[in-house]
């Protein structure tokens, strides 16, 4: 599935093997269709819009950055980063995923930064317009538009 582009295979991104996930991949299919019957659904509702924003985020980070350098990160207490972009001799990007920018909290975040410190935090959600940096909760938060996900590689420092 990999081959013909169907499924993407996500593979976490890690440092402190004690705290967090090292081995379990996450799985991407890109054919709503498939999604659906898989998940037993005859049509698609407000529940999924999130899931749906994921993927749809994943397949836009796909055209823009190299696949390998796409992961995401979870550690043992299931807080949970969407993706992470890391490029060789660059600090980890932190890019969550929301529907709706209101959704987003900050208690993921924090427990990713508290393990790797350094590195820009980005949320895409549906509903941002403009880029604009954000203090939220203690956090500087880059919101970005899906429109403008081809700048992305302007925050890898």
């Amino acid at each position: 599935m990999e081959q013909t582009q169907t499924a993407y295979v996500i593979r976490p991104f890690h440092n402190n093997k004690a705290k967090e996930i090292i081995t379990a991949a996450k799985v991407y299919f890109f054919d709503t269709g498939f999604i659906n019957y898989f998940m037993g659904l005859t049509s698609n509702n407000e529940t999924q819009k999130g899931h749906l924003w994921e993927h749809f985020v994943l397949n836009e980070l796909l055209s823009h950055f190299d696949k390998e350098d796409i992961h995401y990160w979870r550690d043992k207490a299931k807080h949970e980063i969407d993706f992470v972009i890391k490029k060789r001799g660059r600090f980890p990007m932190g890019i969550e995923c929301k529907w709706n920018q209101n959704e987003f909290q900050t208690k993921n975040l924090k427990a990713f930064r508290s393990i790797h410190k350094d590195g820009v935090n980005v949320l895409i959600a549906s509903d941002i317009q403009h880029i604009r940096t954000k203090n939220i909760s203690g956090f500087d938060v880059v919101l970005y538009p899906l429109s403008k996900i081809d700048q992305l590689q302007e925050l890898i420092k």
